[in-house]
């Protein structure tokens, strides 16, 4: 009747996408294990301990075996938390712990060798927003104090079996420890523990497990965390040839049939289970488990269950309202595994997970240090490969079968393995994020940058998010803020939120709590001040929508994941004052052509003077392979 256009959200409430037709083994899913310790002994029947089981959904990944070559913990003789005793986080029971101060000190009767710090927080209260590094620091005198490892505290630990972060560094000799913890939340640190073990460090995540929930707000420590320089020696490091598979010797009933040979062996039973993530909010029928992200089948199942539906019973013959389908950001939490997860890493990579697998579980090394890092490095890349193939492109593939375009915020704060670009890549119309009184997120600039490098002529943004919804603010606090948007390359507002309001009698109207901007008729500014500021936004935009973004910078920002793009001043060489610049993946790098005048250019016309590369001392061979093309072809440093 309006000849209206609308986007369709693909599930109940705003967060992610799945509903009550999902059952758990279509549902997001987390890796799990037990770990036994056994020796050598004629007892050829094992009783496994049964990992995790959520929502009565269990299948196991495999029982494998690695001898243990722990050595005892390095129990010191005085330990205190801001000058008090605490010898409670060394009594070797973590739930007995100890609130967290600001300086943790450790003294030992002589000199130790320390290769490893785990600490152990089952009871730690992450806070979204913001670092918490940690320090640590070590001497031989007690007078002269060396840096050997800074990681963060701060990290949601939830999907973390061991609920530990472990900080390795090579070998250094220490009597003192000084752990300067800054500001941490006000919480709990269990137990730490002194190893001279080496391990893969902040293996926790690495694997994927612990997590920042904040633009990829891990990236920046594992970049901090490079390869160990340290060459290790034999007995800090398993062989591959030493890792047994014996999955076929575990009965349903949880008894492993094998006689342990010579020495310690720790057996590892893997598996998975549901997460129990349910789409949130939501109506109470709309209630239901989030979709397997990993999954093709799982995705196409849930499209099928709500949104083909809706789509074909109101886009009837010419008169088409729903003109795209809308994903929302990421709230599903963390997604560590999925039904085909070891089969597509095989097939990916080009090698068995099985020798590695003690290194996905413990952090211990495989092979080599080099190599332990490496194989965590292809598994974080696996799942974001399944996520942006079996998620974000399988909905795009849907959305263009029934006739309507797909449009998310695929970039967004809480994104699980956080890949900014490749994410929106199979987006249509990609969605940043923008919230008041002044918060421009950097997912405005991904959108942004997506839109231009993939010939896409929308880039759209949640504006004017808020945690005020009183009443109290207006089109002019709105215009400042507004206007960063623009000029970061966002072209569409949709703006959060207009409230219905049914009743004329009530004023000043319904609100959604205290989320969004109050965006409607009920407010005093509606006919005035609500109307010239809409027709600003719309000329602003129908211009910005025209034309080609001049951009002097692209910026590969590299294949490790979590990634990370940035606003112009937090990329390692930051973005001067009257540049502008676009960040992009290995497949735009690959499209980039080098034209007469020296200049960048990609098939449909954008042009750049600069390619910038990442600050990273490892690079893969296809980015290496790329670079080295466009300098033959002409490009100059």
């Amino acid at each position: 009747r309006l000849g209206m256009k609308m986007a369709l959200h693909q599930c109940d409430g705003w967060a992610t996408a799945g509903g009550p037709w999902m059952t758990p083994a279509q549902g997001i899913k987390e890796i799990v294990w037990t770990i036994k310790e056994v020796e050598s002994s004629s007892n050829v029947q094992i009783k496994l301990e049964q990992p995790k089981v959520k929502l009565d959904y269990y299948e196991d990944i495999a029982v494998i075996a690695v001898p243990d070559q722990d050595k005892s913990a390095i129990k010191p003789v005085k330990i205190s938390m801001d000058g008090a005793k605490a010898s409670a986080l060394m009594d070797g029971n973590p739930a007995t712990g100890v609130k967290s101060g600001k300086l943790i000190e450790i003294a030992f009767a002589g000199q130790q060798t320390i290769r490893t710090i785990v600490f152990h927080l089952p009871n730690f209260n992450y806070r979204l927003g913001g670092a918490r590094p940690v320090t640590i620091k070590v001497s031989e005198d007690g007078k002269n104090f060396k840096n050997v490892a800074v990681l963060d505290l701060n990290l949601d630990l939830n999907p973390v079996i061991s609920k530990t972060v472990s900080a390795s560094f090579p070998a250094t000799l220490a009597k003192y420890i000084r752990i300067n913890t800054g500001k941490l939340n006000q919480s709990e640190i269990g137990e730490i523990e002194l190893r001279a073990q080496p391990v893969v460090d902040l293996w926790e995540v690495k694997a994927g497990f612990a997590r920042q929930r904040e633009h990829g707000g891990e990236s920046p420590w594992m970049d901090a965390a490079p390869f160990p320089i340290e060459k290790l020696t034999a007995e800090f490091v398993i062989s591959k040839n030493s890792v047994l598979d014996l999955s076929d010797k575990l009965g349903k009933d949880g008894i492993l049939n094998w006689k342990a040979s010579a020495g310690k062996w720790k057996i590892i039973r893997l598996g998975m289970t549901a997460t129990g993530k349910n789409v949130a909010p939501r109506t109470n029928a709309g209630e239901g488990l989030e979709a397997d992200k990993m999954s093709g089948d799982a995705m196409r199942f849930h499209f099928d269950s709500f949104a083909r539906g809706m789509i074909a019973e109101h886009n009837k013959g010419n008169e088409k309202p729903i003109f795209s389908v809308h994903v929302d950001s990421w709230e599903s939490g963390h997604h560590t595994w999925s039904s085909y997860f070891r089969q597509e890493f095989e097939n990916r990579c080009g090698y068995s997970m099985i020798p590695y697998l003690p290194v996905l579980a413990t952090g211990i090394i495989v092979g080599s240090a080099e190599e332990s890092e490496r194989f965590l490095w292809d598994v974080r890349r696996i799942m974001a490969d399944l996520i942006r193939d079996n998620f974000y492109k399988v909905m795009r593939e849907k959305c263009h079968e029934n006739g309507v375009l797909f449009q998310s915020e695929a970039a967004g704060r809480q994104m699980f393995m956080y890949d900014p670009i490749n994410y929106n890549s199979m987006t249509d119309i990609s969605v940043g994020e923008f919230w008041m009184p002044d918060e421009l997120r950097v997912d405005c600039r991904v959108a942004a940058s997506v839109s231009h490098i993939y010939n896409h002529p929308i880039a759209a943004a949640e504006a004017f998010t808020s945690l005020d919804g009183s009443f109290r603010v207006d089109p002019f606090a709105f215009k400042t803020l507004g206007d960063k948007a623009f000029c970061t390359g966002i072209n569409r507002f949709i703006i959060h939120r207009y409230c219905m309001q049914p009743w004329m009698n009530v004023e000043p109207g319904m609100s959604f709590g205290p989320y969004g901007i109050n965006f409607e008729r009920t407010n005093t500014w509606w006919e005035s001040g609500g109307k010239a500021w809409c027709g600003y936004l719309t000329r602003c935009a129908s211009l910005l929508q025209t034309g080609k973004f001049v951009g002097d910078v692209i910026y590969y920002i590299g294949d490790d994941t979590p990634n990370y793009l940035g606003h112009r001043n937090e990329i390692w060489n930051p973005i001067p004052a009257g540049y502008d610049y676009d960040g992009c993946n290995l497949e735009i790098l690959k499209q980039l052509q080098v034209a007469s005048n020296g200049d960048l250019v990609l098939p449909h016309g954008m042009r750049y003077k600069v390619l910038l590369l990442p600050d990273r001392e490892h690079a893969s061979l296809a980015s290496v392979q790329e670079v080295e093309r466009l300098v033959k072809a002409g490009a100059t440093a």
